[in-house]
């Protein structure tokens, strides 16, 4: 696999992963008022309001996509190197 190719498959990795972390609770304990999403890092705050808002960090979506894709990255280079 090319490296163009490679990365182009860990980024869309990362972002399908960052969006199935969406259905993630990772509410912490005796928190009241909210409810985050997300995983490793929260991104999606449901606050308890009327109307209900939702906040979407997006420095945490970033990040989250970057750590997916390094991982996705990884796991390709070693399917790769034992494919040989």
């Amino acid at each position: 696999m090319k490296t163009k190719e490679l990365i182009m498959v860990a980024v869309a990795f990362g972002f399908v992963a960052t969006l199935f972390s969406s259905a993630l609770n990772v509410t912490p304990n005796g928190l009241v008022g909210a409810t985050w999403f997300g995983w490793p890092m929260a991104w999606m705050y449901n606050l308890v309001t009327y109307p209900p808002a939702t906040n979407i960090s997006y420095t945490n979506v970033f990040f989250d996509v970057v750590g997916w894709a390094v991982i996705g990255a990884i796991v390709l280079l070693v399917a790769t190197r034992m494919k040989k």
